[in-house]
């Protein structure tokens, strides 16, 4: 922790992501009562996330290729102001009466397509500036504080709306990204050597050698691999809570919320065990095995002792568990990665978290229907254990082939 505050330009980037990340929370719950204000639709509330979503899968292959080889800082900072510049649209057309829904619609696309440049930059930059060894620590307090600056955004934004309006939110999200574009240029960054963006085929080709270097370093594909399954198998234990309140521990609407404020308490302890397990010198095998198992142990058990007081300890696991092992895969993928495919490989990650929620989601929702939540969550329960172990194996036969390689390319002594 003091290695951080004595690292400048690292303490600058993650407080400008944190004051960013709590602009966003005012943003987003402001964003959903202005576009239900309109409409009155639930539809038209998905539908603003649907524009969220998918120029962000579509366009990251070619930010993570322009990440690569252009200015980061310059790629960052033109981002920001676009994202600023979108976002204080949406006042100036309140104030003036002329909001209409295709207004909010293409606010979204900008600040998605602008979002996919800044987050592969965001990644390599970050690398940059944070020792390896102090990697997982940093990744640790940014994710630490990013829920709790979250937490605190929503809780006041809910308190905004009621006593002053939701404008104000949306001015001060698009300071935010102001300050985040500053905070970009004041940080000082190693010197890289630049390319020219090149042609449609470039890209492409460019883009294709970086799924390829993925796969040939062996590591990095499991970790996308459990990154991915954890994320589907997490979809319907985070996203039906209202589902199972009502139709299998009829309790209140009231405990919904409970519950997922229990899941984010979770997920800042996870953040704050992460760096202390890394510390004790736990394998990342080890950490897949264990955590895995134990959640779902966790689940299977609330599901047959239907009480309020397992589900606490169920919904404070996966946040817990889902925080530890996210943050230890992702760090060890910063680590492991050339930092010439940074941006790439970040960009595959970015297409695989956004493809596996939609989906993850609408096999659940087919195999509630045809299954019941409960049954479905048994089988969520079975699968983190069966992922444990098959993680385990996995990296388990990595490192041994790796300590094969070391061994044969030792010189035999001479006798």
């Amino acid at each position: 922790m003091i290695k951080l505050l004595k690292n400048r330009n690292a303490l600058i980037f993650v407080l400008s992501r944190v004051l960013s990340r709590f602009g966003d929370s005012l943003e987003s719950l402001a964003l959903m009562y202005l576009v239900y204000d309109l409409t009155g639709s639930a539809v038209a509330m998905g539908t603003v996330m649907l524009f969220s979503m998918i120029p962000n899968f579509l366009i990251s292959p070619i930010a993570g290729v322009i990440a690569d080889r252009y200015s980061k800082k310059r790629i960052m900072f033109i981002a920001e102001m676009v994202r600023a510049g979108a976002i204080i649209l949406i006042p100036v057309l309140m104030f003036s009466g002329t909001i209409q829904l295709w207004h909010i619609y293409s606010m979204a696309v900008l600040v998605s397509v602008a979002e996919s440049f800044f987050e592969p930059c965001a990644n390599i930059v970050f690398v940059s500036i944070v020792d390896k060894e102090e990697l997982h620590l940093v990744n640790s307090v940014s994710t630490v504080l990013g829920r709790i600056a979250g937490i605190l955004g929503y809780s006041l934004a809910g308190l905004l709306i009621v006593f002053v309006n939701k404008e104000v939110l949306f001015i001060f999200d698009s300071i935010t990204f102001l300050l985040s574009g500053v905070a970009v240029l004041v940080i000082k960054l190693p010197k890289s050597q630049e390319k020219k963006i090149g042609k449609a085929l470039e890209i492409i080709s460019d883009f294709k050698e970086g799924v390829k270097y993925i796969f040939t370093t062996k590591l990095i594909p499991i970790l996308f691999l459990g990154i991915l399954i954890l994320s589907a198998l997490l979809v319907p234990l985070e996203r039906f809570v209202p589902v199972a309140v009502d139709q299998i521990f009829s309790l209140s609407p009231t405990w919904a919320g409970i519950f997922m404020t229990t899941l984010t308490i979770g997920s800042i302890v996870g953040g704050i065990l992460y760096p202390i397990l890394v510390k004790k010198n736990i394998k990342l095998k080890n950490a897949y095995l264990y955590n895995l198992v134990l959640l779902g142990v966790v689940i299977l058990i609330s599901c047959y002792i239907k009480s309020q007081y397992i589900l606490f300890i169920m919904f404070f696991s996966v946040g817990a568990i889902s925080s530890i092992i996210g943050s230890w895969s992702f760090t060890e993928i910063q680590k492991s990665c050339d930092e010439r495919y940074l941006g790439r490989v970040g960009s595959v990650a970015t297409m695989v978290m956004l493809a596996a929620a939609p989906l993850a989601s609408f096999l659940s929702g087919v195999l509630i229907e045809a299954f019941s939540l409960i049954n479905v969550w048994k089988l969520a329960g079975l699968l983190f254990i069966v992922v444990g172990l098959f993680m385990y194996i996995k990296i388990s036969k990595l490192h041994e082939i790796k300590s094969e390689i070391i061994e044969f390319s030792e010189p035999v002594a001479d006798n």
